[in-house]
């Protein structure tokens, strides 16, 4: 079994900060490594179509892994 938590962030700044917010509670709930994917997500249809949203937590000092 692994000791990850993967979370999968897309979309905007907000649902961004929601997404890894949920993550990491859960991250050290179960105590896992929490690891951010910040490219598959845009690669879904619905996200190609909105080209201005992009990672953007590194402005909050939240980098991938």
């Amino acid at each position: 079994m692994s000791n990850n938590i993967i979370v999968q962030v897309s979309e905007g700044l907000g649902n961004q900060l929601f997404m890894y917010a949920h993550a990491y509670a859960l991250s050290k709930k179960l105590n896992k490594n929490l690891l951010i994917d910040n490219s598959t997500g845009y690669y879904k249809y619905k996200n190609s179509l909105r080209p201005h949203q992009k990672f953007m937590l590194n402005f909050f000092n939240i980098y991938p892994v």
